[in-house]
């Protein structure tokens, strides 16, 4: 949800009343602590479907072999640099420089 404008913030109440349902299901279910019937998981879909602009198939929501049918969230988003992604790129970089400035121990 936090590749979205709509869901990044307060995303469960937000989601959860443009599916008719009650924040605190959709609060279990995203925290894995309930399993979804499948009406849920197609409201779910159809939902983000709309605020991300793409199709979106109920499979990529939930998984019980711990592997999705797409492995980036932002490539299934269609993520064009969120800040997640910029943030694990700096950290990676500042990694490497680091790393490189480091004098070896004599």
């Amino acid at each position: 949800m936090a590749h979205t404008t709509r869901y990044a913030f307060d995303g469960c109440t937000r989601l959860a009343q443009d599916i008719g349902a009650n924040p605190a299901s959709i609060s279990r279910v995203l925290s894995g602590k309930r399993s979804p019937s499948f009406a849920l998981m197609c409201a779910l879909a159809a939902a983000l479907e709309q605020e991300l602009g793409r199709p979106l198939d109920p499979r990529e929501l939930l998984t019980f072999s711990g592997n999705y049918p797409t492995p980036s969230v932002c490539e299934l988003c269609g993520c064009q640099g969120c800040a997640y992604t910029q943030r694990e790129q700096r950290s990676a970089s500042l990694r490497k420089s680091s790393a490189q400035k480091r004098k070896p121990l004599e």
